[in-house]
């Protein structure tokens, strides 16, 4: 194959000997390579041979003599690894910029600004230079030694307590108070069960006796609603309140409605829960007769133990009436008491005749 033939301006030339290291001579070649006066060319020309190549934004295109073309030097691959002097740098010793977004070691650089420790780079690690910096951290409000965290449970979230470590967390064992609601012994609660009621942060106290509902955080006596507490021993729900079962107005079963025995038959007594008498007095207003039974209840034993115009029968005062059970005043006409017998009846032994 001959050597293409390359038109190198003198300029040119002389540079790249001056690259190479080369002189005058060392241009000329030696063997196969002809030299430029060898050629016979003008001096303007280089001879390159077979296999070699000219590169550079000022190397001209030239002709092989063989009729093939040669496009020109290789074009840069674009890879910044293949420029020559260029230094690649790796995650692990490229050193971090010692700010909120970019903070640590080399190659362990993180962002800060969702750091709980908080926001900002502080000696090589995410923490903070005041409270500020902390209003929004999950550890606590306070810059603690340079990073977010609590010296007390008000530092924390609602429903958290401080540790012995200066962080929020919602557990309060060994005695830790909780900023608001109340500490279960294990979890800060809410304070608002009936079983676990709190407002001050300390143990919860579930609800009861005359007080079983839970309501902004303190036991209250309402009964009887969804969600409310039963009363408990020695209280009954009375008009939405627990109150004592004891009472004339409110008695009975521990957990259950009152009733109000001021009129009741039985008697206008609480005993035990029910309604009845002690006294003679305790059955002024029942129905049934005036007189305090045996068991508690009133009911009578004469027909003056009952109103006018009643009779007792089987203890109980009531309109109907017999030979044996009399009426108390009028007379018995036809099984019922009335004040008087119709015309031409009189009242003989208690019967109208």
């Amino acid at each position: 194959m001959k050597a293409a033939r390359l038109l190198i301006p003198p300029a040119l030339c002389a540079l790249l000997a001056a690259s190479c290291g080369l002189d005058n001579a060392g241009l000329e070649g030696t063997g196969d390579d002809a030299s430029l006066a060898d050629s016979g060319g003008t001096g303007d020309e280089f001879i390159i041979g077979p296999g070699d190549s000219a590169s550079g934004p000022d190397a001209p295109a030239f002709h092989d003599d063989s009729g093939s073309k040669d496009t020109g030097p290789p074009k840069d691959s674009g890879n910044p690894k293949d420029a020559p002097g260029d230094v690649v740098h790796t995650d692990s010793t490229t050193p971090c910029l010692g700010t909120g977004a970019s903070c640590g070691a080399p190659g362990h650089c993180v962002d800060c600004s969702s750091s709980a420790s908080g926001p900002k780079c502080v000696g090589g690690a995410c923490g903070c230079t005041g409270d500020p910096d902390c209003s929004s951290s999950s550890n606590g409000g306070k810059c603690v030694s340079g990073v977010c965290g609590c010296n007390a449970a008000g530092d924390c979230p609602t429903g958290q307590a401080c540790n012995g470590s200066h962080v929020c967390t919602t557990s309060c064992s060994g005695g830790l108070t909780c900023h608001g609601g109340c500490c279960d012994g294990t979890s800060c609660q809410a304070g608002n069960d009936n079983g676990a009621c709190g407002d001050n942060g300390n143990s919860c106290q579930p609800c009861g006796g005359q007080t079983p509902t839970c309501g902004a955080g303190q036991c209250n006596g309402q009964c009887g609603s969804t969600g409310d507490g039963t009363c408990g021993t020695g209280f009954c729900c009375n008009a939405g309140m627990c109150a004592d079962d004891t009472q004339s107005t409110t008695c009975g079963s521990s957990g259950m409605a009152c009733t109000d025995c001021t009129n009741a038959p039985e008697g206008k007594a609480c005993n035990g829960g029910m309604c009845g008498c002690g006294t003679n007095g305790d059955c002024s207003n029942s129905s049934r007769g005036h007189n305090c039974n045996t068991g508690g209840t009133c009911g009578c034993i004469l027909p003056t133990d009952c109103k006018m115009n009643q009779a007792c029968i089987s203890f109980q005062c009531s309109t109907a009436c017999t030979v044996v059970s009399t009426c108390n005043g009028g007379c018995c006409a036809n099984g019922t008491c009335v004040g008087m017998c119709g015309a031409g009846h009189a009242c003989i032994a208690g019967q109208c005749n």
